[in-house]
C-alpha cells in the first residue's frame, strides 16, 4: 500500500537480524519525490544485498479501444487529448512512470488514473474503466493477451522478448528512444551484520544462477 512506504516503513523499523528483508523497486527512491518525503530513508535506512532482476513491463490496451499498433494509439491520442486513460498502481508506481515517459517521448497527453496496486490497475483495463495498462512483466500480461482480452502494444526493453517475439518494442512500435526497465532489490535493515548480508548475499547469487530460476524469470 501507498506505493510501498507501509511495508518498507516496517522493514525500516525491524529488528536488523536477517529475517526481516525487503524487496523493492522504483518507488523504494522515487516516492520521496513524489509525496516530498517518505517515512524512511533509502540508502540510511537499509543495507543492500542483491539486484533481483531488472524487468521490462508490456503496454496493454482494453479491445474496445479503436487501436492496433502505438502508431495508431498516438494518432487517437493527439486528436482526442486528455481522452484516454491508463491505470497505475499509485503515483509514483513503475506505470505511473512508464505512461509519463510515454507522454513526454510521443508528446500526447494520456490520463493517469490511480489505483492502490497493481492488481486493481490491470482489472481496471480489464473492465474497461481505463483504457491502457503497463503490466509490470510479460508473464503477467502473456495469459490476457492470449485470450484477446488485452491487445498488446509494446514492450518497454530495447530488445524483444524471446517468449512472444511477436510483441515490438515501445521504440521499433513508433517511439523512439523509448526504454522503461525497471530493478527489484533485496535489502535488509541498516545494522544487519555484514556476515548476515554477505551470506544472504551469496545464497541469492546462487539460487538466480540454477536453470530453474533462469527459466523462472526470463
Amino acid at each position: 500500500g501507498a506505493s510501498g512506504m507501509i511495508g518498507t516503513e516496517v522493514a525500516a523499523k525491524s529488528a536488523p537480524d536477517g529475517y526481516t528483508l525487503l524487496v523493492n523497486t522504483v518507488p523504494f527512491v522515487t516516492n520521496q519525490l513524489v509525496y516530498g518525503k517518505a517515512p524512511y530513508d533509502p540508502i540510511g535506512d537499509f543495507a543492500p544485498i542483491s539486484l533481483l532482476a531488472s524487468v521490462a513491463s508490456v503496454l496493454v490496451s482494453h479491445p474496445a479501444l479503436p487501436v492496433n499498433s502505438m502508431k495508431d494509439l498516438i494518432a487517437l491520442a493527439r486528436a482526442k487529448p486528455g481522452a484516454i486513460t491508463y491505470g497505475t498502481a499509485g503515483a509514483g508506481t513503475n506505470p505511473h512512470i512508464a505512461g509519463e515517459l510515454l507522454n513526454n517521448l510521443a508528446k500526447i497527453k494520456l490520463v493517469a488514473v490511480h489505483y492502490k496496486g497493481g492488481g486493481p490497475a490491470t482489472i481496471s483495463t480489464l473492465s474497461g474503466e481505463t483504457q491502457l495498462y503497463f503490466v509490470n512483466s510479460l508473464p503477467d500480461a502473456l495469459p490476457f493477451i492470449e485470450a484477446k482480452r488485452l491487445k498488446a502494444l509494446g514492450i518497454t526493453a530495447t530488445r524483444r522478448n524471446p517468449a512472444a517475439p511477436q510483441i515490438p518494442t515501445m521504440a521499433e512500435a513508433g517511439v523512439p528512444g523509448y526504454e522503461f526497465v525497471t530493478w527489484q532489490i533485496l535489502a535488509a535493515p541498516k545494522g544487519t551484520p555484514a556476515t548476515i548480508i554477505a551470506t544472504l548475499n551469496e545464497k541469492v547469487r546462487s539460487v538466480l544462477k540454477t536453470p530453474e530460476a533462469i527459466k523462472r524469470w526470463q
